[in-house]
């Protein structure tokens, strides 16, 4: 036993104990915050679930205000003159688009 103490130098090893002991522990603090920061990041689900309920409920509240100020037969058909004007202006809105896309192949 005596050999072994002489050999060992336990003040040396009690130091480098210590030490070992205090990284390890800050080691496990630095996992377990980055674990807690990770979970709470990613763990957003319900907040996701409430917004989307939140959405829901404004809608479901304007379609109900929209439809009782609406009379009996405009819910029914959109009048012809808007129909027409979309339209129109679905008509326009190709054409502008035909018109960039030849522009686009010319260019190239």
């Amino acid at each position: 036993m005596r050999l072994m103490n002489g050999i060992v130098k336990l003040p040396a090893v009690a130091a480098t104990m210590r030490n070992m002991s205090r990284e390890m522990m800050r080691a496990g603090v630095m996992e377990e915050m980055v674990g807690d920061a990770l979970d709470s990041a990613l763990d957003d689900t319900g907040a996701e679930e409430e917004t989307e309920e939140a959405i829901d409920s404004l809608l479901a509240e304007l379609a109900v205000k929209d439809a009782a100020a609406m009379p009996a037969a405009g819910r029914m058909a959109p009048p012809a003159a808007e129909a027409a004007g979309e339209a129109q202006e679905e008509e326009e809105d190709i054409g502008a688009l035909q018109a960039r896309l030849d522009a686009i192949r010319n260019a190239a």
